[in-house]
């Protein structure tokens, strides 16, 4: 179900980045990362199965944009989901690499270190969280 709202979302940004001329950002948008795999798998395989007969056909529609080429789908860990910073209380260190991802962070003014700890600073994950 969040993967249909996410795709109807992507598809949408395109269709604005596009409109506006700014078409060499919609590869951006157009890449969604899950850490659901099994949404994945479904989203992926084109098989019926027995197990997915309660889904509703609005949601196939994820395949048929992947099909058409309009999203791509890849695979994200949970501990790099930079929007678990939306929907979880996240430790200190995790909060401090999700804000740096989503750029609200002013790095001029603020140490890195302060922000992601000292530890995640040095292993060079500091400001990762994208998938795509």
């Amino acid at each position: 179900m969040a993967l249909t709202q996410a795709v109807k979302e992507s598809i949408w940004l395109q269709a604005i980045l596009g409109d506006l001329g700014a078409r060499t950002h919609t590869k951006n948008v157009q890449c969604i990362g899950i850490d659901n795999q099994g949404a994945l798998a479904l989203a992926k395989n084109p098989q019926f199965h027995a197990r997915t007969k309660h889904i509703d056909i609005q949601h196939h529609f994820v395949r048929e944009c992947i099909e058409k080429g309009q999203i791509t789908l890849a695979y994200c860990s949970t501990t790099d989901m930079t929007a678990d910073i939306f929907t979880k209380a996240l430790p200190l260190p995790a909060f401090g690499r999700h804000s740096l991802g989503l750029g609200l962070v002013d790095q001029q003014s603020t140490p890195i270190q302060d922000i992601v700890g000292e530890e995640d600073y040095r292993d060079g994950s500091a400001g990762e969280g994208r998938c795509c």
